[in-house]
């Protein structure tokens, strides 16, 4: 079963990587939790597919398991007129043309800019 699965998901990839050729490919949710047992079959399934597509680089990302969760709860409180950016956090290129206001939240460090 175990090599069922990285063989769907090398398959995936490699045709991600032919489509749109991104640098670096994270694994997260629940297969992240396999870490370079997960990696290394599926790094060489990977290699094995590509011929003249960019190998992506796979890495675990950083938060796991609970990046859904989180995504889903900065989602609500965006929906509700509340984002949350740290005052020291990086504006992206397209954000700058549309900047969107900071709201003050009582559990952070977070400044009010309207």
């Amino acid at each position: 079963m175990w090599s069922e699965a990285v063989e769907a998901l090398s398959t995936v990839l490699a045709a991600t990587a032919g489509l749109v050729a991104p640098e670096v490919v994270l694994v997260g949710g629940g297969l992240s939790r396999a870490g370079e047992a997960l990696l290394g079959p599926l790094r060489r399934r990977l290699d094995a597919k590509l011929t003249l597509q960019r190998r992506p680089q796979l890495q675990i990302a950083q938060l796991g398991d609970q990046a859904g969760l989180l995504g889903a709860g900065l989602l609500a409180w965006e929906q509700v007129g509340v984002r949350l950016v740290p005052e020291n956090a990086p504006v992206a290129d397209s954000q700058a043309e549309t900047p969107s206001p900071r709201t003050a939240c009582p559990t952070d460090s977070m400044s009010a800019r309207m």
